[in-house]
This record gives structure tokens, sequence and C-alpha cells, in this order.
């Protein structure tokens, strides 16, 4: 595996919780006293608004989102971003068999969040664009382990699958798709 492949994904987890903190903090301590922050009984009060701040940042990016994209369905969305590929050109790169990949695109029929983050890979989907088709599922790229791991891929324009799946492997943790290579 070539290194200038791989994304350093525990230096961006890092990274990715200083700076979301980092940020929380900024705002509440430019919305708050810092006289109220310095006691030490409303440490989890300052917490509990950090986790709700975040929480509202993510549902506001989430809507915006929605309403430029401007799609009814998952699959109204999925067929904008195929548009001109030949099936096999999503299927293949995403990992997914030929039968995962028609049910995904069936109207109504909701995928696993795995099977989504297997398409975004495979589609070379921004975060911002892999987050938009996740919530047209109802599910959002998370803090979770796994979510990150694609995140920084995905940021770092990293798109082979198999590369991923060895990093999840490696880690303990599902692979996306339907195979090992």
């Amino acid at each position: 595996m070539d290194e200038q492949e791989k994304c350093d994904w525990k230096a961006y987890v890092h990274q990715y919780v200083e700076e979301r903190l980092a940020a929380a903090f900024e705002e509440l301590l430019s919305a708050e006293s810092t006289e109220r922050l310095a006691t030490a009984e409303h440490t989890e009060q300052v917490k509990a608004e950090v986790d709700a701040y975040l929480l509202k940042k993510k549902k506001e990016a989430r809507e915006k989102a929605r309403n430029k994209e401007g799609f009814e369905t998952l699959q109204d969305y999925l067929w904008h971003l195929t548009e001109g590929l030949d099936r096999r050109d999503v299927y293949v790169p995403s990992n997914l068999s030929v039968q995962t990949y028609s049910d995904v695109m069936s109207p109504g029929h909701l995928p696993q969040k795995p099977t989504l983050l297997a398409l975004a890979v495979g589609l070379r989907l921004s975060v911002d664009e892999a987050d938009t088709l996740l919530h047209y599922a109802g599910y959002s790229l998370s803090n979770l382990t796994l979510d990150l791991i694609v995140r920084c891929h995905l940021e770092n324009g990293i798109h082979d699958i198999y590369l991923l799946n060895d990093i999840l492997a490696e880690e303990g943790l599902p692979i996306l798709g339907w195979k090992p290579r």
C-alpha cells in the first residue's frame, strides 16, 4: 500500500475533534461570560450546551444541503449523481453486487448506511455530497470511528474502496460493500 495513498485517519480524528470542540467553545465564549465557564458547577451544563450547539449546526447544514439539492428521494439524488454513468461504473468501484445496486436504485428502497458509504467512496463524492446522500436515507456522517475513517478518505480524495476496507479490517470494523478483494 503506497503511503501517499493512505489517509492518516488517527491524526485526522484528533484534528477533527479538536477543531469541532474549539469552534463550539469559541461560540459559547462569545455568547457567555468567562466567569460562568470558569466555575466547576457549570461544567456539565457547558458540555450539554456544546453538544446541543454541535447538533444544531449539523441539522442546519443538512437542511441547507437538502434545500439546495431539491431532490425528493434518495433515488432521485442517486440518479442525479450517476447521470451519464454505466451502472457497472457505479457498483464495481463501490464494491457492491449488481443485486444490491439494483435494490438501492429501486424506488422506496432504504439501504443500510454501510451500503451508502460504499457508494460515496465509489462515486468519488465529497464529504458534503456523501452527507447529503446519507441524509436522504435518514443517516449522517457521525463521530463513530468508521464514519471518521471514511470522512478522512473522502476529504483527502482517496476513493479506493479496497484500500479503505483494508484499513477498516485492520481496525476490526466491518468492510464496505459485499466482498473482500
